[in-house]
């Protein structure tokens, strides 16, 4: 190692607090002193490039937050968007099966109105068999002539003669 790279490990050694203080204080030759200052504006410039890339590295990292909060507001819009259209689907389910149980009562009820219509068009029949036969035994034997309770001549099945 040559004289400087000594004396520069020398001050690397106290430090650069240290060696400012001992140059304020003028204890050192003049060569040292030089050395010292060297040592100094040389740790100054190294500090500074190591700060304006360390400034480069934060104004980078600074832009990447940005972009990331950017897309991230995006993403919170595109999923409030999406909240809004599934409430809304939500409530139209909702009405549909609202509707759907109200078909459900109609159809219901139609069924049974069907039903009882059935029954009573059998029952019609029946009747309608037997009917002269019921009326005979009520009312004795029916010919052509008026009924008490009919215009047989608008209804004449119903005063018909059983054949």
């Amino acid at each position: 190692m040559d004289a400087q790279e000594t004396r520069w490990q020398e001050f690397e050694d106290l430090g650069e607090i240290e060696v400012r203080k001992r140059l304020a204080a003028r204890l050192w030759s003049e060569e040292k002193e030089a050395l010292a200052r060297q040592w100094i504006e040389f740790r100054e410039a190294r500090d500074s490039s190591t700060s304006a890339d360390s400034l480069a590295l934060a104004r980078e990292a600074n832009d990447l937050a940005r972009s990331a909060n950017d897309l991230a507001r995006s993403a919170n819009i595109s999923a409030s968007e999406a909240n809004a259209i599934a409430r809304r689907a939500a409530s139209s389910a909702s009405l549909s099966a609202d509707a759907a149980r109200t078909n459900n009562i109609i159809a219901t009820l139609a069924l049974i109105a069907a039903v009882i219509a059935i029954a009573l068009s059998i029952i019609g029949l029946f009747l309608k068999r037997r009917r002269s036969e019921v009326m005979e035994v009520f009312w004795g034997p029916i010919d052509n002539r008026r009924c008490r309770f009919f215009d047989c001549t608008r209804y004449p099945i119903h005063c018909a003669k059983k054949r």
